[in-house]
């Protein structure tokens, strides 16, 4: 287990950058709550809250991981209202990080019983985050953009924004960033451009992404077709959680799945 450093604002600056390095990796809030508790045990995560929640008035990084400590219940009870204020102050302070959460927040009322979703302020959040440098607001404004979020369709600038997300390392938008070549939305149709993005962010243990290399490698989209590549990257898939994969298994075992590619 990981030692950390004894002064106060050190720990919480040390928090902080586990929080954004994974963040910014694409990782899910369940993976980084999981990696939290495999890094710090739960007496120090308690100790954690409260010198967090004492240091974070007027500190916005600290707003954030006090949201997120109450979002999760982590070193307290969960109390999702507490986080989304927690949020707004580290957002209504310009930093990116707590205005991609509060966009979640409007995404996802959490916190907020009977309200409904509100999608623009969610993009409007997002776009901020984005504009801020935030390599995951990049990802959540372009997906806005290509599901028409509280914004029109736009593929263009769904794929300027994925592929400024993907080249920051995000598996997620790397992921998307396939999807418009494999499709060609917002960009040239290109196979092989797919099958490189698809193959990025399957490396870095994206299920969908690993599903998407899969189908490449079964149908020959890309790469020369090779089904022993394509069952090892369906398994893979499926032992990251991506429940469609075990259908595709059985009936690529039963002969029934015919080779096709869009």
């Amino acid at each position: 287990m990981t030692r950390i450093s004894k002064n106060e604002p050190e720990i919480i600056d040390e928090l902080y950058e586990f929080y954004s390095d994974r963040k910014n990796l694409g990782d899910t809030d369940e993976k980084i709550v999981k990696d939290l508790y495999d890094w710090i045990n739960i007496t120090n995560l308690k100790y954690i809250f409260q010198i967090t929640n004492y240091h974070h008035i007027n500190t916005p990084k600290y707003a954030l991981i006090l949201g997120f400590f109450y979002n999760y219940g982590i070193g307290t009870t969960a109390d999702e209202l507490r986080a989304s204020y927690l949020y707004e102050i580290s957002a209504s302070a310009g930093f990116a990080f707590g205005q991609a959460r509060l966009g979640y927040c409007y995404y996802k009322p959490i916190g907020r019983a009977g309200v409904k979703p509100d999608e623009k302020e969610a993009f409007k959040y997002y776009k901020k985050a984005a504009l801020n440098g935030s390599i995951r607001g990049k990802f959540y404004a372009g997906w806005c953009y290509q599901q028409g979020i509280g914004t029109e369709i736009n593929h263009r600038k769904a794929y300027s924004w994925y592929r400024q997300s993907a080249n920051g390392g995000d598996p997620s938008a790397q992921n998307q960033l396939g999807v418009l070549f494999a499709i060609g939305n917002g960009v040239r149709k290109d196979y092989r451009a797919a099958f490189f993005w698809y193959q990025q962010a399957a490396y870095e243990h994206d299920s969908s992404a690993q599903f998407n290399l899969a189908d490449c490698y079964r149908c020959g989209a890309g790469i020369p077709l090779d089904m022993h590549e394509a069952i090892k990257w369906y398994r893979r898939s499926d032992a990251n959680g991506n429940e469609s994969v075990k259908e595709t298994l059985i009936e690529l075992f039963s002969g029934d799945l015919s080779i096709e590619y869009f």
